[in-house]
């Protein structure tokens, strides 16, 4: 059992690299050096398009990434040919979707910002069709146990991406023969120009898989593909609208001057919530191993034993990350502008609405082994029920950090539902009662220090001891599992 929690461990580290190092210089190099350098409504700008662009590539993809996954680990299908499926489906759904942006740019900008952004939909438009094309050869190298490449080619994406844009706010400015490209009026253009063609970098990147695509199409197999993926679609758009359409409604939401959308107001929480991005780094880090993993473990043993020390490893890491940037938040907020700081105080929500994002891809895997992915469009259904409901109630009486607590709750009672579906249709052994007290525990050690409100260097201290508190008595209670993460 320790074998499979290294094996989880190790993996979840390589496949950080590759996933989640690319988001660290993302943000501290992209998403932090921006609020410097643009003001606040082009921020507000910036996040709106990027998530439009997340809920798009759901389309765009059809989720034959995971339906790759599934298709590939059953002995019944040749994975070749479900590759070759899934590219072909990929194409022609990412193909329409980049010819309808292009016709209907104009009305698609309108709708997300203003009539005069609709070249950002066309350079968005083609960023989707590479991405798309990359998805499931990406799945491929993670279910052939590639990590490395995984990781590398996503490195070199990020790296191209933030050279670029670096060179067009630092550099072309003071080369006198480029003074004719430099603008500060296009420099979201830059930023998104800078996404374009590290797109398609990483197209190029993944030439040998992509050339090994032959056009392929069985009539039975495709139908049982989309009988998989269908929910799974909902699954995503849903999921896209739960997590990051939070800033779309506080721009539509909260009042500005002049009756429009207020930008300014998404700029400012976009930029605030980016601290608490440390939080969804673990759980993409967490999502891209496990899934693969549990895939591979779906003895009766897996569902006894290891499910659920995984789900508690979980628990134990997001909650000392939770305590880590909420009580070291005084430093870690000069990581963006000092005109973002003012509404930090969304940070500690945002951070437990990701943590319990992640417990939500624990107890939610059920339903894609099982191949019951209608449960997960019910669940996600009623998630973005309650998400887009509790948005037009709390944001115009609260303000902003209704946002968050809306999100907290969705993920909250997602991950309810989950974990009580599962126990019914396709029980998991988990620790419940100690994954609550740990969750519990957590969140008490940050009030506390809250309450006593002491001056910054004294809760820098106090911080740093509820850390090492926290630490401890997960050693204490789960000694056995505590050396296996430490493995």
């Amino acid at each position: 059992m320790s074998s499979y929690l290294k094996k989880l461990a190790g993996e979840t580290v390589i496949y950080g690299i590759g996933a989640v190092l690319p988001k660290v210089v993302n943000f501290l190099l992209v998403a932090s050096y921006l609020t410097f350098q643009i003001d606040e409504d082009k921020y507000g700008i910036h996040g709106i398009m990027y998530s439009f662009v997340t809920l798009a590539l759901v389309f765009f993809t059809l989720r034959m990434e995971t339906t790759f996954f599934k298709f590939s680990s059953d002995a019944s299908y040749e994975p070749k040919k479900v590759f070759n499926i899934a590219v072909t489906v990929v194409l022609g759904s990412a193909g329409l979707l980049m010819t309808l942006m292009l016709l209907f740019r104009s009305s698609i900008s309108s709708a997300l910002t203003r009539p005069e952004d609709s070249r950002f939909v066309v350079y968005f438009a083609v960023i989707l069709f590479l991405d798309a094309l990359s998805s499931v050869p990406f799945a491929q190298l993670r279910m052939t146990n590639r990590p490395v490449k995984f990781s590398a080619i996503r490195i070199v994406n990020s790296l191209i991406t933030v050279g670029l844009i670096v060179f067009c706010f630092n550099i072309l400015p003071h080369v006198s023969a480029l003074h004719w490209m430099y603008d500060e009026v296009y420099f979201l253009d830059y930023t998104f120009l800078a996404n374009l063609v590290g797109s398609f970098f990483v197209v190029l990147m993944l030439y040998k898989e992509l050339s090994a695509y032959r056009f392929s199409w069985d009539k039975e197999l495709v139908k049982k593909m989309f009988a998989f993926a269908w929910p799974l679609i909902i699954v995503g758009v849903a999921g896209s609208i739960n997590q990051f359409s939070d800033r779309i409604f506080v721009s539509y939401l909260t009042e500005s001057v002049d009756g429009d959308q207020n930008f300014f107001n998404a700029g400012v929480f976009t930029g605030a919530i980016k601290i608490a991005v440390i939080m969804n780094l673990f759980v993409t880090a967490f999502n891209y191993a496990a899934e693969p993993f549990f895939f591979k473990n779906t003895s009766k043993e897996a569902r006894t034993k290891i499910y659920g020390q995984v789900a508690l490893a979980f628990t134990i890491c997001g909650m000392m990350i939770f305590l880590f940037v909420t009580g070291f938040l005084d430093i870690l907020k000069f990581m963006i502008d000092e005109k973002y700081h003012k509404v930090l105080f969304v940070v500690p929500i945002a951070l437990l609405a990701n943590l319990f994002l992640g417990l939500y891809y624990n107890f939610s895997i059920w339903y894609k082994i099982s191949g019951k992915t209608i449960f997960g469009a019910l669940i996600a259904t009623v998630g973005s029920i309650i998400f887009i409901s509790l948005n037009f109630f709390l944001i115009p009486r609260i303000g902003m950090v209704g946002a968050n607590v809306a999100s907290l709750i969705c993920f909250g009672a997602m991950t309810t539902i989950a974990y009580l579906l599962g126990q019914k249709y396709y029980p998991i052994s988990y620790p419940i009662g100690k994954i609550l007290l740990y969750l519990i525990l957590g969140v008490a050690f940050y009030y506390g220090v809250e309450i006593l409100d002491v001056e910054e260097f004294s809760k820098l201290i106090l911080s740093s001891l509820t850390i090492v508190a926290f630490g401890l008595i997960a050693y204490l209670l789960d000694f056995r599992n505590f050396r296996n993460i430490l493995s």
